[in-house]
């Protein structure tokens, strides 16, 4: 069949390098955009009950839910979303292309967590998940932190309603 979708099918299916690091970093931002959305409203009422300029406005989550709707519209509880969504396609990059680094290192240095190729039967090496892991998160807190300081002060700004 002529279109998209065959095309689609044959690059999911690719085992090329370069192909499998976009597929990663594809549903790496997908997956991350749909947790942002889904949990920015709650996101926001923990931020304004946390934070010293709007902690004592509420008397707790449902108050504070509550609140926020009437007096500044449904979507304030989507205030300062814009910035972990941008910050997310660079922070999975960045913890991808980590990951990535961090196994293919210990492949040429550390023979002891060397992974053997094509043996599907294997299990997981647990301390090499765990230190490709760390290497990754390290990176990640590059853009997550600054990310995260813009999204909170963006959360906290009490403006009539949201457009």
């Amino acid at each position: 069949g002529h279109g998209v979708w065959p095309r689609v099918q044959m690059v999911a299916e690719s085992s090329n390098e370069a192909v499998a690091v976009v597929k990663d970093l594809v549903a790496g931002t997908v997956g991350g955009c749909g947790g942002i959305v889904a949990g920015q409203p709650l996101d926001t009422i923990k931020v304004r009950l946390q934070s010293p300029k709007t902690r004592n406005l509420y008397t707790g989550v449902l108050h504070c839910f509550q609140k926020v709707v009437k007096d500044e519209g449904f979507m304030a509880l989507f205030k300062g979303i814009s910035s972990p969504l941008i910050g997310n396609v660079p922070m999975q990059a960045v913890v991808f292309g980590m990951n990535g680094n961090a196994n293919r290192l210990m492949d040429k240095y550390v023979p002891a967590l060397r992974e053997k190729k094509g043996d599907v039967s294997r299990k997981p090496n647990f301390l090499r998940l765990y230190m490709a892991g760390c290497w990754a998160g390290v990176g990640q807190l590059s853009v997550c932190v600054p990310v995260e300081l813009v999204k909170c002060r963006l959360q906290v700004q009490q403006d009539a309603k949201v457009k």
